[in-house]
């Protein structure tokens, strides 16, 4: 249930979908992600990913239920827009969740050259939705389920069949495992900064 206290806080920030601050995304689409994603093979991204989703549970998974569904307004942080300034854990959560089991169906299905008919919008996957008090048990089943899809439906890994992610350009099954490992650190330090301001 949302505030009126909520409710002026994200009017004041940046539209949903608005994207990054010029330079953050210049950076990351020209320089900073084609870099990771020529240098990190498909086996360190899908460790990368294990990794930051470990830390993140274990940020979050004694919090109490008042913290754990506490908004907190953090300071600018590289790598997430202006809209996304304003969560809970929760919310954290929840988008790493619904990206997460958006991407291994995807990843799988580019996978097998499939064509995917679904525009990548980041305004879709903000959480502005009524969070189940299990989110954390909900994450962590999705953390130890996501290798065991990927790798049990995985076909060509480096195939030449690509979605178009709205900062990065169109990736391959491979560069999308990257970029979701990515995801997942960013949003780590998002935690990290709502939890320090508590």
């Amino acid at each position: 249930m949302q505030t009126k206290e909520d409710i002026e806080i994200q009017n004041n920030l940046g539209k949903a979908g608005h994207g990054l601050p010029k330079i953050d995304a210049i950076f990351l689409k020209h320089i900073g992600f084609p870099i990771l994603k020529t240098f990190i093979s498909w086996d360190n991204a899908m460790k990368f990913f294990e990794y930051e989703g470990k830390e993140i549970l274990n940020l979050v998974k004694d919090l109490p239920k008042d913290k754990l569904f506490k908004k907190v307004l953090i300071p600018k942080i590289f790598g997430i827009e202006d809209n996304s300034r304003y969560y809970s854990p929760a919310m954290v959560l929840w988008h790493l969740l619904y990206v997460g089991e958006t991407l291994q169906e995807g990843i799988v299905s580019l996978s097998k050259n499939e064509k995917i008919d679904f525009t990548v919008k980041i305004e879709n996957f903000k959480p502005f939705v009524q969070i189940d008090e299990d989110i954390v048990e909900k994450y962590e089943k999705f953390l130890n389920n996501y290798k065991k899809f990927i790798e049990r439906n995985i076909e060509n890994k480096y195939i030449n069949n690509c979605l178009s992610h709205p900062w990065f350009g169109c990736l391959n099954p491979h560069q999308w495992l990257v970029m979701s490992a990515i995801h997942q650190m960013v949003h780590k330090k998002q935690i990290k900064k709502i939890l320090k301001a508590y």
